[in-house]
Order: C-alpha cells, then sequence, then structure tokens
C-alpha cells in the first residue's frame, strides 16, 4: 500500500465496507507538525479494490489527533484524542465520531465519553454485555470510561 498523501502523525485509522462491498482504510486527522497547531481535520481514503488514494467528500468535524478508533460492523468509530484551543494549549476530546463510508464523513455521535482522553485503546460491544450501555459500548482499555 502506498504512503497517504498528507503527511502526518498520530493519526487514526478503520476500515470500512461501501455499499458495494469495497473495503476502503479511512486515515483521518493525525498531527502535520511537531507544534500542536499542526493538527489536521484532514480524512483520506484508500480502496482495496482500486489500490489509489483519494480525499474524502469531507473532513472531520475539528481538528484531531491521537484519536482512536474501533470497528463496528462495515464501519468504524473515532473516540477521544486531542485538539488545541486556539491558544496553544491541549484540548482533550470526549466525541465519539461514527464513519459513513456512503457520505464519505464523520459524525459526532450524541453520546461522550465519560472523561475526554487520547491514545486510550478500545473495543466497541454490544450493549447485551452491559447494564449500563443502551446501544453499545465502548471498553477502554486500562480505564472505567463507558459511552452509553
Amino acid at each position: 500500500m502506498p504512503a497517504p498523501p498528507t503527511k502526518r502523525m498520530k493519526a487514526a485509522c478503520g476500515v470500512a465496507t461501501t455499499a458495494k462491498g469495497d473495503m476502503e482504510v479511512i486515515v483521518a486527522g493525525g498531527s502535520t507538525a511537531l507544534e500542536l497547531r499542526g493538527k489536521t481535520d484532514t480524512v483520506e481514503i484508500f480502496s482495496l479494490r482500486t489500490e489509489q488514494w483519494r480525499e474524502a467528500a469531507r473532513k472531520l468535524p475539528m481538528p484531531l489527533a491521537k484519536a482512536n478508533s474501533a470497528q463496528t460492523p462495515g464501519s468504524f468509530v473515532l473516540f477521544g484524542g486531542t485538539s488545541w484551543d486556539g491558544e496553544r494549549k491541549t484540548v482533550y476530546s470526549d466525541a465519539v465520531l461514527a464513519y459513513d463510508p456512503e457520505t464519505e464523513s464523520f459524525t459526532r455521535q450524541a453520546s461522550a465519553l465519560s472523561e475526554a482522553r487520547s491514545s486510550t485503546p478500545g473495543v466497541v460491544l454490544p450493549a447485551s454485555y452491559f447494564r449500563q450501555c443502551s446501544k453499545q459500548c465502548i471498553l477502554l482499555v486500562h480505564a472505567e470510561s463507558w459511552l452509553m
């Protein structure tokens, strides 16, 4: 796989399947510089069928680095991460962003992490595993944070 067009670090990624059944790798956000202002809202897609990169139809709702991802059926969610407040201060995110392969966009979910954080791996599990959840839960490793 060739490198994404945008050079960056601390990006998040996931795999999604289109309505036509094509699998795609999505790379979102990250940092394009070592300074805080380098955080990006860029989203790029690699088609496993065509073996080509393209820019997504829509950017992230906000610049975001160090977000984590967890697979869902046919797609994935991003959660947490860092941004900056315009004053060169790091801001931690409690956002959960669901990726839609048909619109090539991320939508901020009504539910959020119980605590803003970054660089925390997690998995999405069905709500039936936990009494605290109404739909799906994101179980974070080494933390007690839930999406309900």
